[in-house]
């Protein structure tokens, strides 16, 4: 299956852009690193998101807009690896991502066009 013309090809997360690469290829080599499954991974060192393309469109969203959120997780310093376990985590996670993830729909239209694009 060829790439998907309509993704981005670059997002930006506060101040970064990351790259995004709609590669068969970039997604084996993330499968030797791990699971078998893998459809997506965001490099956080490269800040690139590599997305496999044999993929309908709205599992294509769905995994871009994950990857995404792994960017964000990225720019807030990993903050949610020191919340505390308790009833308040769902809270305090979507307080820290939610800005985050506002501020990469806002810089990024593409983005929005891309993920609430019809697959049909």
């Amino acid at each position: 299956m060829t790439a998907k013309p309509n993704v981005p090809s670059t997002i930006k997360v506060g101040p970064h852009r990351w790259t995004v690469e709609v590669t068969t290829e970039a997604i084996n080599v993330a499968r030797v690193k791990g699971s078998d499954n893998r459809i997506g991974e965001a490099h956080s060192r490269l800040l690139t998101i590599s997305i496999d393309p044999d993929q309908a469109h709205d599992e294509l969203a769905d995994t871009l807009l994950h990857e995404v959120l792994h960017a964000c997780y990225h720019l807030t310093g990993n903050i949610l690896n020191a919340v505390a376990k308790s009833e308040e985590i769902e809270e305090h996670s979507v307080g820290i991502l939610a800005p985050a993830l506002l501020g990469v729909l806002r810089d990024n239209p593409d983005l929005v066009a891309f993920l609430t694009a019809s697959s049909q």
